[in-house]
């Protein structure tokens, strides 16, 4: 819907408000319960982006296309009456994976910037839809609560049993070192695999804030890999504190690594976090 469309009084509306307490995709999910909800009550629909952690100059803006009728700060909102603001981790009713499937990509638009920057990325790697492997790892300070390490052999098997005539692998992750490890796996069994990552060598876990007992694991399994890679994770930058170059910088990458991961054949992850 334009965002410049003459708006009635009395309209109904949802805002969406994304801040700086969360990472990207666990606010995003919420945000798009709450865009359900106003697509199937007929309301509008608004995303407050003003202070979203991952704003670089407009906010939702930077990187997508406004969903239904556009961000928060193209509406005087003192002039309507019935508005529902909701935040992070409120759910306004529950949907089925098959109504999220519907209308996430909808949603979910790429702006005319980053579709371009997707296409010169992909271009640059001499990468085709359908015609890879890809491999998805986060690891940073997912594993100091929420995962447990998994060693890269358990992801490459599985996906060269999924896709047997693989003959590149896309790894999207927030830790170069899963990386060297692909790299290694792919020397050591002497497969005719080129790897591939948009991943920084500098790159060795995500921290969206630092926690007052940073770079520490509650998770046992662990101990031994965070040990590995605690003087380059007490160097990285938290998002919190990122500067907004840095924040655009982070975001861009990790969008355009995610379309390249949709964008395989067969992709493998796993379901902890």
């Amino acid at each position: 819907m334009d965002s410049k469309k003459v708006i009635p009084r009395l309209a109904k509306f949802v805002i969406s408000k994304l801040e700086k307490s969360a990472g990207f995709f666990s606010q995003l999910f919420f945000s798009i319960n709450h865009y359900i909800y106003a697509r199937k009550n007929n309301h509008y629909f608004l995303l407050d982006t003003n202070e979203w952690l991952y704003k670089h100059n407009y906010g939702w803006n930077d990187y997508f296309v406004p969903p239904y009728v556009g961000n928060v700060d193209n509406i005087d909102d003192s002039t309507f009456q019935d508005i529902k603001t909701v935040k992070f981790f409120d759910i306004l009713e529950d949907y089925s994976i098959e109504e999220y499937k519907k209308y996430i990509p909808e949603f979910f638009q790429y702006n005319t910037n980053l579709k371009h920057k997707i296409n010169e990325v992909k271009s640059q790697l001499k990468i085709s839809t359908n015609e890879y492997g890809a491999i998805y790892i986060r690891r940073g300070d997912k594993l100091f609560y929420e995962s447990k390490l998994i060693t890269i052999d358990n992801y490459i098997e599985l996906l060269l049993e999924k896709y047997p005539n693989c003959k590149i692998i896309y790894l999207q992750t927030d830790d170069y070192t899963c990386f060297e490890e692909l790299e290694e796996y792919i020397k050591q069994n002497n497969l005719n695999i080129r790897a591939i990552t948009l991943c920084s060598n500098t790159q060795r876990g995500t921290l969206v804030s630092r926690a007052p007992n940073i770079i520490t694991t509650q998770i046992k399994k662990n101990e031994e890999y965070v040990e590995k890679v605690r003087t380059r994770l007490h160097q990285t930058t938290e998002i919190v504190n990122m500067s907004n170059e840095q924040i655009k910088e982070h975001t861009m990458e990790m969008l355009m690594s995610l379309d390249i991961t949709l964008s395989s054949k067969v992709c493998v992850t796993d379901f902890q976090s």
